[in-house]
């Protein structure tokens, strides 16, 4: 495609973007295919959209951006950088446009102007709000779940002599070296443990080093 039909399509994706992970991540993927060819055009159309799309569909652009830069997507790095370089100054702008400002009586006139225009959205469009909160809330709480992306002892990899050493391994000799042998200590404890789940019958705990 040529850079006007890629910024169509993706003008017609964004103006049909939803809460769901599927809306999210099917734009998603349309960005990142096309960032080499057309990072400025599909960037300059997030930024129109989000200067004068309703309220909700710029709250979903919000999450869309959320979602490409703090996802996985390590097999796109370069596509990604793309347009975290395009979003570094522009962030801010989209902040303001998306979420009101923090002084009170804007936050209350946007507040006012929403349910003037209550009284013009259909019940449809109502539940259809109500459905995407919920969605993008569960997102929230789903993301406060997840472990952080290809965690650092995946991605720190350390280098001794030939061998290319993961941290994980690393963290595992260094409990290995450290870790001292069984005594008398380790056989009271599990002399106490036997007695506390199986009464006394059940016989002197051994050293299995001295078997």
């Amino acid at each position: 495609m040529d850079p006007f039909q890629i910024r169509m399509e993706f003008l017609a994706l964004v103006k049909t973007l939803n809460a769901s992970e599927h809306s999210i991540q099917k734009t998603i993927a349309f960005a990142l295919q096309y960032a080499h060819k057309c990072a400025d055009d599909i960037w300059d159309c997030v930024m129109t959209e989000c200067f004068k799309a309703p309220g909700n569909t710029r709250i979903n652009i919000l999450f869309m951006l959320n979602s490409l830069f703090t996802d996985d997507f390590q097999t796109k790095a370069p596509q990604v950088a793309a347009y975290k370089a395009l979003a570094q100054d522009a962030l801010p702008d989209i902040a303001k446009m998306v979420v009101p400002s923090d002084n009170l009586d804007a936050v209350l006139n946007a507040q006012a102007g929403d349910m003037k225009e209550a009284a013009n959205i259909s019940r449809s469009d109502i539940l259809r709000r109500i459905e995407e909160d919920r969605e993008r809330h569960k997102r929230l709480r789903e993301n406060s779940w997840k472990l952080p992306p290809m965690t650092f002892l995946h991605a720190l990899k350390m280098h001794q002599g030939e061998e290319s050493v993961t941290a994980m391994q690393l963290e595992f000799d260094q409990d290995w070296e450290t870790t001292s042998d069984m005594n008398e200590d380790d056989l009271d404890y599990f002399r106490e443990e036997t007695m506390r789940w199986w009464g006394t019958g059940s016989g002197p705990v051994k050293n299995p080093t001295n078997v």
